[in-house]
Parts: structure tokens; sequence; C-alpha cells
């Protein structure tokens, strides 16, 4: 079997990884924000639609890239990371929801 028969094998039979990438690392490397450090309320909410199931496996990703990801109450959630929190704007707003993010100044 010659070189160039095997290069008309498919992706996965060569051993290369297949796939798409994911949403998160797409949101990623369209955000042009630097990162800094603090901390960061997420406010989120769907109005109109429940929650996708997609958007907990895509803040899931996020926690797997090792951003640090806290619920405070079911559409509030608490992060270290601008740059993680202007990701997950960007989810909810994919996903036709609304959100506004805020930085802590002072926690009483």
């Amino acid at each position: 079997m010659g070189k160039h028969l095997y290069r008309s094998f498919p992706l996965y039979i060569q051993g290369k990884k297949m796939g798409r990438k994911k949403l998160v690392d797409k949101v990623l490397e369209s955000i042009d924000e630097k990162d800094e450090k603090g901390e960061y309320i997420i406010v989120y909410d769907f109005y109109e639609t429940k929650i996708p199931k997609e958007f907990y496996n895509s803040l899931d990703n996020l926690r797997d890239k090792g951003f640090l990801l806290m619920s405070i109450q079911r559409s509030v959630l608490r992060t270290n990371s601008k740059l993680c929190a202007m990701v997950i704007k960007s989810l909810v707003e994919y996903y036709k929801g609304t959100c506004r993010v805020f930085r802590i100044a002072e926690e009483l």
C-alpha cells in the first residue's frame, strides 16, 4: 500500500482527531479582552424559554478549562476572571438570554 493511498482514508482511520470546535473555544477566540483578576457577578435570565442544557454543558466546558465558577443562585454566577465573565455573557446571548456582568468592588 503506497503513501498516496493512505491519504485517501478518512481522518479517523489515519488516527487524527476529528470533530468540531466547542462553542466555548470559539467564544474564547473571539473575545479581545485581556483577562483581569477580580471578583465578578454574572446575572442572567432566559425569559421566554427554559435554560438550554447546552448552556450548562458550556459552563462545564469552562470549568474544564480551569476557570473558577461558583453558582450563587439559579441564574447568578460568581467568577474570579473578567474573561470568564465575558465568555458567559456571550454564551447567554448566544442562547437568546439576557445578561449583566458586575465587578465586585467590596463585599460587606
